[in-house]
């Protein structure tokens, strides 16, 4: 391919980049989970336009093409009866208005059913700039993560990694201010299912801080040792005056 061409390439990427509408929200919600037969609806929530039609995929394959005749007052619903765990993954959307224009694509959402599988290990990188999700003791390799901000989704991995899958998978935070926390959440390719959320890291606390339920232990144990000491003493000095 000579330079010319990839450089038109680039530039109808980026006209169509441009064209496209914001992302859809997209919310996974469950009926009757209190059940044996549990039903889901995956809904793509109206933003700024009414849509016509859309695009529902299942782990970055298309499950349903639907138009506003299945739709909520507030998106277009797909919806699925009797969930097994052949429907567990991550779904996403996106959408057309009247005049053909699209949607960027959704996040992708989890719908999780089983067992959860060991948490990622998250860190802080690159002074902050970075946070790396990574299965511990590359356990796990991931087809998606997903990225939380103060419990928050505000990244996912796209369909990067859906067939080339990884053990650590990063995500650039550059643009957040200091004291956000962060966790992940991944979903692994053998054995297929999602884990348990990750612990919490803070943008811009110092390694050698103290969390705050590190403190309030300390605390409590400083009230308790000198009770403890005092209700020792006092039942040596009882014993002696008997």
């Amino acid at each position: 391919m000579t330079r010319l061409s990839e450089f038109f390439i680039s530039l109808c990427a980026a006209v169509v980049s441009a064209q496209l509408l914001k992302r859809p929200d997209i919310r996974v919600k469950f009926h009757n989970a209190a059940s044996a037969l549990i039903n889901v609806s995956i809904e793509c929530r109206w933003k700024e336009y009414r849509y016509t039609f859309c695009t529902f995929d299942r782990n970055e394959n298309t499950v349903a093409y639907l138009s506003n005749s299945y739709s909520s007052p507030s998106g277009i619903l797909y919806a699925i009866s009797n969930v097994t765990k052949k429907h567990e993954g991550f779904y996403s959307c996106e959408c057309s208005v009247p005049n053909r224009t699209i949607t960027e694509t959704s996040f992708r959402v989890p719908l999780i059913l089983s067992e959860k599988l060991e948490e990622p290990e998250i860190k802080m990188e690159e002074n902050g700039t970075i946070v790396a999700c990574a299965s511990k003791n590359n356990r796990y390799k991931y087809r998606l993560c997903i990225l939380y901000q103060n419990g928050q989704q505000i990244q996912d991995s796209g369909g990067k990694y859906n067939e080339n899958h990884a053990g650590r998978i990063v995500f650039s935070i550059s643009d957040v201010p200091n004291g956000n926390y962060f966790n992940c959440l991944c979903y692994t390719a053998e054995p297929s299912g999602w884990t348990k959320i990750s612990s919490s890291v803070i943008k811009g606390e110092k390694r050698g801080a103290l969390r705050v339920e590190t403190i309030i232990k300390i605390c409590i144990s400083a009230i308790e040792i000198p009770l403890m000491i005092i209700f020792v003493v006092d039942s040596i000095c009882s014993k002696r005056k008997k």
